[in-house]
């Protein structure tokens, strides 16, 4: 279901020669300098996996090939743009461990051909998962080779709390003890001479707080030998992490002037810990240190998730102009190909696959009187955006511990793991769009009048610059964004007429973010600022639309307007307003808009349904009962 070719009659691949099929032969010609490929093929293969059949013309099946990205198969796909190559015609394609990464050689044999390919290793498994401290720990793993196996080996690396080790620190590659593995049926192999080869890691590596990295290494009867993870993986090693629990928390308001107050370990649980692993500098330069607030991803460590460990991830700051504005601040995490994460939802449930995760330290930085609602600015308004359907970032409560020191706890209550509640959610890109049931159309984010604006996930075939953006909010009033004055709007002669709104803008969808915004008072839209525009394919794909998706949701509930008046004329004239507030100039649009914000507000934007949702969130992050707040009180007046 991926794509479809038809080999044009009378097509002949001659022994020892090879066929290239070309999704674009063109681009081929220009990228690869390669002519001479069939095609163009109809449909497209996906990234993370998908399905190759080659069939007769009788359409029985001559090959097939279930590819995958990330080990047992090769992790391809970053600079320099390698390619899924099989080691030789002779081995099985669907075996993972067949192929391997390498430079492209279309035309001729595979770059990595071989004539005695070593042994194919897969079904790499530890047991515990998540082990506790004086756990054994049992590796497994099936390897083969027609030439049989003469060894296969186990290394393992020991990274103790406040020692992360980085892929590029030496001791990455001479800190590392070997076990043997064994099919013989000792030393927790299960059965002899299955394949299955086994090696048992002594209780006594398993200490609270300690990752435990591990790599298999393996040769045939002729000696080839291969070592996986593949030497090339952004991530190659595997690994446990063992932890006896969170532990309860003392601390005081004010230390040393008010009680101190010890929060159960039952009470620290319930909310889910999230570990970060890294060194102490790089935690400290990256969260309190502005020379590095550059937007790169430059500092490493283990994010460990329900006992997943997610290996040599890189993290930064997250922010622009609140980054450092309380003190507890936010962060950025970038995942590697074929170790993307699973982001957990509130109740543990698998909601989206995520490449870069965005964690709010839920402060409100820019409204402190908001401060102690948790997160229940951002939570709200995504999950109020996702039910009336305004397609928003799904969202986890998560309680983030860091480990960058030996000692969990102390001196002071500053001191330790515990870094506390944060709120994670995903960012507005390519998986976005998959995970949202989005057709590959184009998302930018708007910044800064137009400075900052970039290309958050671009979709195929479609422009990787601003063009399409700059055309689109240039034609909605005839002039560039950013540059129109402060003080007067053009005037409704100056603005596209009705049907031009109609064929250019998701009108339902809009009007469903437009609601959410106006309900959660979202006093920071600004034309230029805080806007996620998506833009559905163009034709033949798709009607090329323009939608809003919510973002930078963090100033919400104030009872005042913080950049202008709040009527649709005056919000203009102040540019408070993206682009398509514009249609709502157009009677008939407004009307439209106006039905479907009442119908938003009988079902959802509503005390009933909203406090509901509260409540929901309440339940998440405190042991206390949902509070019902009585009508008429200054926080509940209908």
């Amino acid at each position: 279901g991926g794509i479809s070719f038809t080999f044009p009659p009378g097509t002949v691949i001659r022994a020892g020669s090879f066929l290239v099929i070309g999704e674009n032969p063109a681009h081929l010609q220009s990228f690869l300098a390669f002519s001479g490929a069939l095609g163009p093929w109809s449909g497209s293969l996906r990234n993370e996996g998908d399905d190759i059949t080659l069939r007769r013309p009788d359409l029985s099946i001559a090959d097939r090939v279930n590819y995958r990205l990330g080990f047992p198969w090769p992790t391809v796909g970053d600079d320099p743009g390698n390619s899924m190559q099989r080691l030789s015609e002779r081995l099985p394609s669907d075996l993972g461990a067949s192929w391997r990464s390498a430079l492209p050689s279309p035309g001729t044999r595979n770059a990595v051909t071989t004539a005695n390919a070593p042994p194919a290793i897969r079904q790499v498994n530890h047991s515990p998962l998540a082990p506790t401290s004086n756990s054994p720990v049992t590796i497994t793993a099936k390897v083969t080779d027609p030439d049989g196996i003469a060894a296969v080996w186990l290394d393992y690396q020991i990274v103790d709390p406040g020692n992360y080790i980085r892929l590029t620190d030496p001791e990455y590659l001479t800190q590392w003890a070997s076990l043997p593995m064994n099919d013989r049926g000792t030393n927790g192999d299960v059965a002899a001479n299955d394949d299955t080869f086994s090696v048992t890691v002594p209780a006594s590596l398993q200490q609270h707080r300690r990752l435990v990295r591990y790599r298999i290494r393996s040769w045939d009867g002729q000696l080839a030998s291969v070592r996986v993870p593949y030497p090339d993986d952004d991530c190659p090693d595997f690994s446990w992490f063992t932890y006896d629990g969170v532990p309860s928390w003392s601390a005081a308001l004010r230390p040393g002037t008010t009680p101190v107050d010890t929060f159960p370990a039952s009470t620290m649980r319930k909310v889910r810990a999230w570990h970060l692993l890294s060194r102490p500098e790089d935690v400290q330069n990256c969260q309190y240190n502005a020379a590095f607030n550059d937007g790169t991803y430059r500092f490493e460590g283990a994010l460990v998730i329900d006992g997943r460990v997610y290996d040599h991830i890189h993290y930064r700051v997250k922010g622009q102009n609140s980054t450092f504005n309380t003190g507890k601040n936010k962060w950025k995490l970038r995942f590697n190909r074929g170790h993307l994460l699973d982001l957990p939802d509130n109740y543990g449930r698998s909601t989206s696959t995520v490449k870069t995760l965005n964690i709010s330290s839920v402060p409100a930085p820019w409204a402190p009187w908001n401060r102690g609602m948790h997160g229940l600015d951002e939570a709200m308004a995504f999950r109020l955006s996702n039910l009336a359907g305004a397609p928003a970032p799904n969202s986890s409560y998560l309680h983030w511990r860091v480990i960058d020191g030996a000692a969990e706890s102390g001196p002071s209550q500053f001191d330790g793991d515990f870094w506390g509640l944060y709120l994670a959610f995903e960012n507005t890109d390519n998986l976005f769009k998959e995970g949202h049931d989005l057709p590959d159309g184009n998302i930018f984010r708007l910044q800064t009048t137009g400075a900052g604006n970039s290309v958050l996930g671009q979709g195929k075939g479609q422009p990787g610059d601003l063009s399409d953006l700059n055309a689109f909010t240039s034609t909605t009033t005839g002039y560039r964004l950013g540059t129109g004055t402060a003080t007067a709007a053009p005037p409704l002669s100056s603005i596209q007429p009705e049907s031009w709104f109609r064929s250019n803008v998701d009108l339902p969808e809009y009007f469903n973010w437009r609601a959410v915004t106006e309900a959660i008072n979202q006093t920071d839209r600004r034309e230029q600022e805080n806007v996620v525009y998506f833009r559905r394919p163009p034709a033949p794909a798709g009607d090329g639309r323009w939608m809003i998706l919510p973002w930078d949701c963090d100033l919400l509930y104030e009872n005042f307007d913080r950049w202008g008046p709040q009527s649709v004329q005056t919000a203009i004239n102040f540019q408070q307003y993206e682009q398509i507030s514009r249609a709502l100039l157009h009677p008939a649009i407004l009307t439209e808009f106006q039905n479907r914000a009442r119908e938003l507000q009988d079902l959802l934007l509503n005390r009933d349904q909203a406090w509901k949702l509260v409540d929901e969130f309440l339940s998440l992050i405190t042991d206390e009962s949902p509070r019902i707040i009585p009508t008429g009180s200054p926080i509940n007046d209908g």
